[in-house]
């Protein structure tokens, strides 16, 4: 289902999944995972068709991004502030609405995506009222040096997963669009490590053959990137 937030003279709109079992186990802390879509899709898209996220023994809260895009990319329609305040006012109603372990919220996202999850982990989680991110996982997210230079004062487990031949987000970063840099791969994946220490897992999965989409396991693909996602948050799989 879909639900709202006014912010910023805004309607913003997310869609929300819940496991069937929440309406007779509603004292029972689920994880919750805020999941940010690519640049063109939407939050109902991303969770059914595209990760199938719907799998997900958890609270699934998709976001869309106005105009289906999301700061701090260069061609967004909003400014990285009234994404962030759509963010917090998004996760505040879905901590209020539902039964949320508030030890286990992780972030996902895709290409455009992954650049708002890698910013939440650095600038919005653990900052006031919400709770740090216990998981960040990224397919082909496009990190930007503003959402990188954040302060992340605390170590969130990381699973990037980016494809060698990605024409879109290129493994080795660079322009993405004219005036729009984005960082390459492995620096990314090494600022995580230096942050996190001994103190949090970094993993990185380079998939030879990827281009720039999220596998799920299909003929030819080398994973499925929602079963990865799962097993590294610890979060059970369940039938739709």
């Amino acid at each position: 289902m879909h639900r709202h937030c006014e912010v910023d003279g805004l309607r913003r709109r997310y869609y929300v999944q819940v496991p069937a079992h929440t309406a007779t186990d509603a004292a029972l802390p689920l994880p919750l995972i805020v999941a940010f879509h690519g640049s063109g899709d939407h939050g109902e898209s991303f969770i059914n068709l595209v990760t199938q996220l719907y799998r997900a023994d958890a609270v699934v809260v998709a976001p869309d991004g106005y105009r289906n895009v999301w700061a701090p990319a260069g061609y967004a329609h909003t400014t990285i502030e009234q994404d962030s305040a759509f963010i917090r006012a998004m996760v505040r109603q879905a901590c209020e609405s539902y039964p949320v372990d508030l030890k286990r919220i992780y972030l996902v996202g895709f290409s455009n995506g992954g650049g708002i999850a890698i910013y939440s982990a650095f600038h919005i989680f653990g900052a006031g009222e919400i709770p740090p991110a216990a998981g960040l996982f990224t397919v082909g997210g496009s990190a930007r040096r503003v959402a990188l230079a954040g302060p992340l004062n605390y170590p969130v487990p990381y699973t990037n997963i980016h494809g060698v031949t990605d024409s879109v987000v290129p493994y080795g970063g660079g322009e993405y669009v004219p005036g729009d840099m984005v960082v390459a791969v492995d620096e990314v994946v090494d600022i995580f490590r230096q942050r996190n220490g001994n103190d949090a897992p970094v993993d990185h999965m380079q998939v030879p053959g990827l281009g720039h989409y999220w596998p799920l396991g299909g003929q030819g693909e080398a994973c499925d990137a929602t079963s990865v996602l799962l097993d590294f948050f610890g979060i059970d799989q369940r039938c739709r």
